[in-house]
């Protein structure tokens, strides 16, 4: 049973960067629209503006089911992101982790915004989902996201291919992700399995819930 279902994310959902020539055509189309960009920049905030003025109002606070989706995100967010100190690679100080308060708030404030200007709740969600995971650092991302999908303990290799990460990059992600409380393994060291923690398992499951009638 995966607890990250198909259905909510997978892999694929990532941009991957362009080929090397479309990122030339790319700077290359920013500089010959360099001059542009001052009228670019004032058409756009007209546009804004005008749009804004017709919103409706909205509630200035969260509530209920999604005030929980809220603080699940928060606590997962701010926790997966939290510092972890190394020394020529070896972990040399772990401090507390990040207090979710300043995170809720902020996704309370991104929600609201994505409401006000028309967006679901599940759209929001969406959007709060994308917040969160971005500002955990990637290798620890794609480490968490393959745990959730796969939903077992597992070894560093098998981490290792299903987050697409060398595999000295999976283990120091899976070494971050068990000193922050995300991550749980029974005994560190070679051949070790790892798997996701009992609180990461509960803010997932609000997070990304399982669609109805899935398996």
């Amino acid at each position: 049973m995966q607890l990250l279902h198909p259905a909510n994310f997978s892999f694929t959902d990532r941009r991957d960067s362009p080929p090397l020539t479309d990122r030339d055509e790319l700077a290359r189309r920013a500089l010959i629209h360099t001059n542009d960009r001052p009228q670019e920049r004032a058409t756009l905030a007209g546009h804004v503006a005008d749009y804004l003025v017709q919103l409706r109002h909205t509630p200035t606070s969260v509530s209920g089911a999604d005030a929980e989706f809220l603080i699940a995100a928060a606590n997962l967010g701010s926790r997966a992101r939290s510092s972890v100190m190394r020394e020529r690679g070896e972990i040399d100080l772990v401090p507390e982790p990040e207090s979710p308060t300043r995170l809720v708030t902020q996704l309370e404030r991104l929600w609201l915004g994505a409401s006000q200007i028309g967006a679901t709740g599940e759209q929001a969600r969406q959007v709060i989902r994308a917040a969160i995971l971005g500002g955990i650092p990637q290798q620890r991302q794609r480490a968490l996201l393959a745990l959730l999908q796969i939903d077992h303990p597992a070894h560093l290799n098998q981490i290792a291919v299903a987050a697409r990460l060398p595999t000295n990059a999976a283990h120091r992600a899976v070494e971050d992700l068990g000193y922050l409380g995300i991550l749980t393994t029974a005994a560190p060291g070679p051949g070790a399995t790892w798997q996701i923690s009992d609180a990461t398992r509960s803010a997932a499951e609000r997070l990304w819930p399982r669609p109805e009638g899935a398996a």
